[in-house]
């Protein structure tokens, strides 16, 4: 039980210190100040879960088969064209119909993102390293899990106060272009690997 425990605590604080500033923090922040707190928690943090729970299964299957430079352009790519698509559509961000179709949308594409962003990153990176070197699967898994949701809910509360604070069109245009440089980094990192 105290290996269980010790794998689950290390798990939690590991991710939960890797991902504080880190760009899915900074991206949850971008979301949370556009859309709806809920929707950005439960969409951030289901991609991480999803990714959490595969890199406590399959470890390192996704980087045997797929580069990791080809996985760092796509994210770019991907990047770029949300930021691209946010600028074009600010003006319609002054329009806040929230009714339950409308956000599906951004939940996917919320979800979607952060689930590219995310491959192969260092806190997936350290799930699986830290699967190995506990040999506690699940404790890992729960640990990493929970870290994640407390970076998320940070990110969410510091989304929020920001909306309270700035105009909705410049988070758009913000975010937007927070968007395209991560993307731009993506590939120049992908690049010079």
């Amino acid at each position: 039980m105290a290996d269980w425990l010790a794998a689950l605590g290390t798990s939690l604080v590991v991710i939960f210190l890797a991902e504080m500033g880190d760009k899915t923090q900074l991206l949850t922040i971008s979301f949370a100040a556009k859309y709806p707190r809920w929707l950005v928690f439960w969409a951030v943090f289901s991609a991480m879960a999803l990714l959490t729970i595969l890199a406590v299964i399959i470890g390192d299957i996704i980087v045997l088969y797929v580069p990791l430079e080809w996985l760092k352009l796509a994210s770019g790519v991907v990047f770029i064209a949300f930021g691209a698509w946010g600028i074009a559509k600010r003006n319609e961000a002054e329009e806040e119909d929230k009714s339950e179709a409308d956000n599906k949308k951004p939940f996917i594409m919320i979800f979607g993102m952060l689930l590219i962003a995310e491959l192969g990153d260092k806190t997936q990176l350290s799930a699986i390293a830290l699967t190995t070197a506990f040999d506690s699967p699940v404790a890992v898994g729960v640990g990493a899990v929970l870290g994640f949701a407390a970076v998320v809910a940070v990110g969410v509360l510091l989304g929020e106060v920001i909306a309270r604070k700035v105009k909705r069109s410049h988070i758009v245009v913000g975010s937007s272009a927070f968007s395209m440089a991560l993307g731009a980094f993506f590939i120049v990192e992908a690049l010079w690997l």
